[in-house]
């Protein structure tokens, strides 16, 4: 602004003369008199020729106005000014890390499953041939190559001197769909027994039911399946 100044201080063809000594030295990023006289010399002496012998351009301590900014570069064979370069941009941020599990196949969930208390299970009843609860917390799955399930589970808990056993066990047909394990139950029994309070024992016949649960595979010999809370319940083949 100030240097745009200077030339509006002249006649016209003083102003032009200076505009013209003003746009080269910005073409070749001059910041002081030397410089200028040195690479825009024709521009410098039309300003000067008739001055009468003026001194040289005085310069003055301390930081110079930028000067206006050049022209346009239009030559494909110089590289471009600093101002017209484009910065290009990394990002040094890694991506996120790729969490989609693929969805397991039918072959290698296929087999016997367990989780927590091997004893968990017990002998079948000899007289009905439902299996029984075994001792302990636990559960097993078992899926067979032509279709079928088996599913026990058993709860165990304490309090003080009583125990508790809540038992499940279920049976019917099973088949994949992507990440979901898709239970058709035929057969289903379920018994509680309570150790200091016999009034809450219990077996019974659960209704057929059709169940939908997402397993997930991180490992072939991992399971995870989503229990009746919605957890997933993480069982070892065996």
């Amino acid at each position: 602004m100030c240097l745009q100044a200077c030339s509006n201080e002249g006649n016209q063809e003083g102003g032009a003369l200076h505009a013209a000594l003003i746009q080269c030295a910005a073409a070749n990023r001059c910041y002081d008199d030397n410089c200028t006289r040195a690479l825009c010399g024709p521009q410098s002496d039309a300003c000067l020729a008739d001055n009468g012998g003026l001194p040289p351009i005085a310069t003055t301590a301390g930081p110079h106005p930028p000067p206006p900014p050049p022209p346009p570069h239009n030559d494909p064979g110089l590289p471009a000014p600093p101002h017209e370069q484009v910065v290009e941009k990394h990002d040094d941020t890694p991506p996120p890390p790729d969490d989609k599990t693929p969805a397991p196949t039918a072959a290698a969930i296929t087999g016997d499953w367990s989780y927590g208390a091997k004893t968990a299970i017990g002998a079948p009843d000899p007289k009905t041939g439902a299996r029984r609860p075994g001792s302990g917390s636990g559960g097993s799955l078992r899926l067979t190559s032509d279709g079928r399930f088996e599913r026990a589970t058993n709860v165990e808990a304490k309090q003080g001197a009583c125990k508790t056993e809540e038992f499940h066990y279920a049976i019917g047909a099973w088949k994949l769909e992507g990440a979901t394990l898709a239970l058709a139950v035929k057969q289903a029994n379920a018994s509680f027994r309570d150790s200091c309070h016999k009034a809450k024992d219990f077996d019974r016949e659960e209704p057929a039911k059709d169940e939908h649960r997402a397993i997930r595979m991180t490992d072939p010999k991992e399971l995870e399946v989503t229990d009746d809370a919605g957890e997933l319940q993480s069982y070892r083949k065996r």
